[in-house]
């Protein structure tokens, strides 16, 4: 049965075209398939304007430093799947973005880039990362500091 998971983090790596964070899907080995992304928003916390793609991509990082894991909603236990928000190679840009979204140069400013919708998750609500795959929000341009909130179903 698929448990839901919650995360919060703040971003640091303010440079264009560098990735911001990473969702690392377990591998099949976890008994995991896959992770679906039902929530992903971004909060804007340094008055500096930006634009951001969300997307799975060409290479995925190397050695993440300190990944964390996601928070279970349901049982406390936590998720075998983990954000890095820094590597020692990041991932490449994605070839295509699932999602790019511009922010004003406004503390607090907040786009829900893909919104959790209640209801009908059996359906393929959000987006899939197979598992031993990843997926991450790139700075296309600009850099503000973000605060990211994420929900997925493992």
């Amino acid at each position: 049965m698929s448990q839901r998971y919650e995360l919060a983090v703040r971003t640091s790596n303010v440079t264009s075209a560098q990735a911001l964070l990473e969702i690392i899907a377990p591998t099949v080995i976890s008994g995991v398939k896959g992770v679906r992304i039902l929530n992903f928003n971004i909060t804007v916390a340094s008055a500096v304007t930006g634009v951001f793609g969300t997307g799975r991509p060409a290479v995925a990082g190397v050695t993440p430093t300190t990944p964390v894991s996601f928070l279970s909603v349901e049982n406390g236990e936590p998720s075998l799947t983990k954000v890095a928000l820094a590597w020692g190679t990041s991932p490449t840009a994605p070839a295509a973005f699932f999602h790019r979204v511009s922010v004003p140069a406004t503390i607090g400013a907040i786009r829900d880039i893909l919104p959790l919708i209640l209801g009908g998750l059996d359906r393929g609500v959000g987006i899939w990362i197979p598992a031993g795959q990843t997926f991450t929000l790139h700075n296309i341009t600009g850099g503000p500091t973000l605060d990211v909130s994420m929900d997925i179903l493992e």
